[in-house]
């Protein structure tokens, strides 16, 4: 409470003894049993001690100092000036109690999302929300969305203010972890055969962080999977493949995690002349020329 006993028109607390100026904000606990109850308006200005009204919604106590037993204010700053304060009544009014709560991915990395949660209890509405993320950002929404672009450990700070100027804070630290490309990537099959069939290759890889993985695998012969996505850590995939003609081929097998890390590893499949075709070949010339097979055969 901020006042003196007499006014003196240079304002209020300029520190001028025997100044008067009531002026104050605060919150009281009015109770709920008669002895704390709001007492009734009292016909006697000079008992501007328990002189209350009704006015809107809000309830305002007047008074006189020195008494003059007027019923309206006098000018601002008037040697017989009325204090009036204005305030509100609330009906058991508590201090707002907040928690701060987030979905962390486990082992978040940079450019992964947290979901933040403000809950509140007790305290008078309309609430105010202010987070700050520890990285340099903020939001004043009650429930925000968040990424952080670094690694580190940041703390998080929740600070809510209702209607009555009450304010509550909470706080939790989010650790950011760098983060590991996919690692131990395999292919394994034949590094030759016969083109024209079909073979078998296994494709498998770890992530440090054990994060969701994709895989994309091309053959070489302008072929491919595209992206597989879902893919445990450690998981394998067994897929079919043939080649159609003679050539030495490069398998390609990537790996790309949920933050965007990427590694990539190769194999080299060689494809000859397929056997029976060759053999064709040859019958087809021997029958041709039979007297060459005869001289050979010697």
């Amino acid at each position: 409470m901020i006042g003196c006993n007499h006014p003196d028109g240079d304002g209020v607390n300029d520190n001028v003894p025997e100044k008067r100026g009531a002026i104050f904000h605060s919150i009281y606990d009015m109770g709920s049993t008669d002895t704390y109850a709001l007492s009734a308006p009292s016909p006697d200005h000079n008992d501007y001690s328990d002189y209350w009204e009704i006015n809107n919604g809000y309830y305002h106590i007047s008074g006189d100092d020195p008494p003059d037993s007027t019923t309206d204010e006098e000018p601002l700053f008037s040697p017989q000036n009325d204090a009036k304060v204005w305030f509100s009544v609330y009906d058991n009014y508590k201090l707002p109690k907040i928690n701060a709560e987030a979905d962390i991915p486990k082992n978040l990395r940079p450019g992964g999302n947290v979901q933040f949660r403000g809950i509140v209890t007790e305290g008078a509405t309309p609430f105010s929300w202010s987070w700050n993320f520890g990285d340099g950002s903020t939001s004043n929404e009650q429930n925000p969305l968040h990424s952080y672009s670094k690694t580190g450990n940041f703390k998080v700070t929740l600070t809510l203010t209702d209607s009555l100027n009450q304010k509550s804070t909470d706080s939790f630290y989010v650790t950011v972890y760098s983060n590991s490309a996919p690692e131990n990537l395999r292919i394994i099959g034949p590094n030759s055969g016969q083109y024209g069939t079909d073979y078998t290759y296994v494709f498998k890889a770890d992530d440090p962080e054990e994060d969701v993985l994709s895989y994309k695998v091309e053959w070489g012969d302008g072929t491919g999977t595209g992206w597989m996505k879902d893919i445990k850590s450690g998981e394998e995939k067994a897929i079919d493949h043939k080649w159609s003609s003679e050539k030495t081929y490069t398998i390609k097998f990537t790996v790309e995690d949920e933050y965007g890390a990427e590694k990539s590893t190769t194999l080299s499949v060689s494809m000859p002349r397929n056997k029976q075709v060759v053999t064709s070949y040859i019958y087809k010339f021997f029958n041709r020329f039979p007297l060459l097979q005869r001289l050979l055969n010697l």
